[in-house]
Formats: structure tokens, sequence, C-alpha cells
């Protein structure tokens, strides 16, 4: 199938500053702790769109980043690659393997074009509820429907209907028609929240508890340093009083 491709420049100082602050971030994400949690989903979130929780191990690589955008219930194993010279749009509870690589550049035959660096692009579109093996190449251009299914090591570069299941045969890839049964689901009232929020609205909310319990606590000490210090104070009131008693005692002790 003929896919529509767009010619854009591979080279600008633009792009090349996008590329490099992309390059940046990745690099810190990629060197973070496993147990830095909510440190990496911030890092990672300055580069892709997510909504929802979302969880991709390290390493991970992109070109730009801002041409991302993934769904709910997103995971992603290692060594992912996802080249967003166009736009990569994941749907909600995708699970890609590790060494997954979504490619949205084409190879230009023309000479003269790539005299000029252009490049063709064309945008990768995955529908809900995908699940995608490991070492799966995915070309420019493919659409993937819902609730497909594509085996360990297949090459993609046709689009693919909803409810399908991709095998990787020795030299070709083969397409079966699966049949789709809803099944219920057992989610929790904490997921079900979680889905319905963004991302950058729960770590907000997050951040706000924090800081209010903080807060709290801090109120706390600072009363109870208060009725302190004003105990101390009303000891040192009473102190001149009790010299000469303590005084008489000591005298009364000795005799």
């Amino acid at each position: 199938m003929e896919k529509e491709l767009v010619l854009v420049r591979n080279q600008s100082m633009i792009k090349q500053y996008q590329k490099n602050r992309c390059a940046y971030r990745l690099h810190r994400y990629n060197h973070s702790f496993l147990k830095a949690f909510d440190y990496r989903n911030r890092k990672l979130k300055r580069l892709i769109h997510a909504k929802g929780t979302f969880h991709i191990k390290q390493p991970f690589y992109c070109s730009y980043g801002k041409h991302i955008r993934i769904g709910r219930n997103v995971t992603c194993g290692h060594y992912c690659v996802f080249e967003d010279d166009a736009d990569i749009v994941i749907g909600n509870h995708v699970h890609m393997g590790n060494g997954v690589k979504l490619l949205t550049t084409v190879v230009i035959h023309d000479e003269q074009l790539r005299k000029a660096h252009k490049i063709g692009i064309a945008p990768i579109m995955i529908g809900d509820h995908v699940s995608i093996g490991h070492d799966v190449i995915i070309y420019a251009g493919v659409k993937i429907g819902s609730h497909v299914v594509i085996e360990d090591g297949c090459i993609i570069q046709n689009d693919i209907e909803d409810h399908q299941l991709v095998l990787n045969k020795q030299d070709r890839v083969e397409v079966i028609s699966l049949d789709h049964m809803e099944l219920e689901k057992d989610v929790s009232w904490f997921d079900a929240i979680a889905n319905r929020l963004n991302r950058n609205v729960m770590d907000a909310l997050l951040r706000c508890i924090t800081v209010s319990a903080g807060m709290y606590v801090t109120a706390l000490v600072m009363k109870k340093m208060t009725d302190k210090k004003e105990q101390y104070k009303g000891y040192q009131e009473k102190l001149p009083q009790w010299i000469p008693l303590l005084r008489t005692i000591n005298k009364n002790e000795e005799a």
C-alpha cells in the first residue's frame, strides 16, 4: 500500500537544538535510580505527552519526544526506540516488549532530495488493547487497530485491522482474525481514579498533599515549642521565689 509521505528537511538549527535537549533529558532518565519512580516519571513527562499511569523501562530512546503521545496504562520494555520525526500515537492499555522499534522515517531514493537533506516521514498510529512482542519493528505510516496481538520478531509494513493476530513466519508475516470477547475487568478504585486523571494533575495533587502535610506538621512543632517556651518562662519568673526556700532547706539539712 502506498504511504502518504511528507518530505521535510532533516537538519536545521532548531531541530539540532531539540535533539540535543532530548538527548540530555534521556541521559538523565536512563541513568536515574530504579527506586526514584517519581523522579524518573517527571523527567520522562518533559519529553512525551502521557495520560494516566504509564511505565517505560530503562533504557529508552527517542528523537524528539514531543511527537509521542501515549494513553493510559501503557507499558514498554527495555531498549525500545521511538523515532518520532513524525507523530507516534499510542492508545490505552498497550503492552510492548523489549527492543520494539517505531520508525517514522523512510529512505528517499532520489539523490537530489538526499543532497538537500530531505527525509520522508509518516505517522504511526496504535489503537487500544494492543500487545506487541519483543523485537517488533513497525515502519512509517502504519496504522494498527484495537485488540491486536503481534508476535515476537514481526516486521510490520502494512496496516492491521482490529481483532487480528500477527504471526512471524520464516519469510513473511501472517495475519489471522481473532474472535473478540469482552472480559470484565477487576479494576480497583485507585486505578479507576488514576486512569481518569492526567499524570500532571496527579503529580500536582500529590505535591499539594505533601506540602499541606508538611505545613501542618511544622505548625504542630512550632506550637509545641511555643508552649515549652512559655512554660520555661513561667519557671524563670518563679525561680527568685524558690531560691530563699531552697537555701532554708539546705541549712536545715546541714544542721
